[in-house]
This record gives structure tokens, C-alpha cells and sequence, in this order.
């Protein structure tokens, strides 16, 4: 199957670069997510998820990027910002969400 792998960031994660940044200046754009070591497929996603749906896969588009992960080197250059929580630990703590509140 595709692999299609993007990288994941955990909501505390996010907030918690958002109050970091509040009364800090950041020079420019900075790209935000999981990182290198927070990568999965939308495949994998929804199996680790234990999602029960069908999955038929089609030949590539001419658009699909198969590939992305952001590079947080900026925003951890201005802040020392680096996401803290391991992908299985924030997709373990989606899965009691979702599992508490759907």
C-alpha cells in the first residue's frame, strides 16, 4: 500500500508553542508540526486507530505529494521550541478522547 507518510503534532504540543510565543517575537514564517520522529500514513493512522473502514487505493495523481514532514528548525532556533509528546503517546491519548466523547 501507499505510504503517503505526514508528520503528526499533538494539540498540547501546539498550545503549548502558542502561549511560548505570545510575548516572544519570531522573525518571519515557521513552519509547525510533529517532526521527523512524528511521521505516519493515513494508512497507519487509522490502524493504529483501530478504525474499521474500507481502504481502496488508486494509482498516484499527478499532484500527490508523497512525502511531508515539516522542519521546525526555525521555530526551535527562535525559541527552543521542539514538539515533546511521542506520536503512540498522542495517538493513545486521541483514541480515549474519541473513545470518551463520540
Amino acid at each position: 500500500f501507499p505510504s503517503h507518510d505526514r508528520d503528526a503534532l499533538y494539540v498540547d504540543d501546539l498550545m503549548g508553542l502558542y502561549d511560548q510565543s505570545w510575548n516572544n517575537y519570531i522573525r518571519g514564517a515557521c513552519n509547525i508540526g510533529g517532526g521527523e520522529e512524528n511521521q505516519l500514513s493515513l494508512h497507519d493512522l487509522i490502524h493504529t486507530m483501530g478504525i474499521d473502514v474500507p481502504i481502496t487505493y488508486k494509482g498516484w495523481r499527478p499532484s500527490d505529494q508523497l512525502y511531508y514532514v515539516s522542519d521546525v528548525t526555525k521555530i526551535y532556533e527562535d525559541l527552543g521550541w521542539y514538539p515533546t509528546t511521542p506520536l503512540d503517546v498522542g495517538l493513545k491519548k486521541l483514541r480515549e478522547y474519541v473513545e470518551e466523547y463520540a
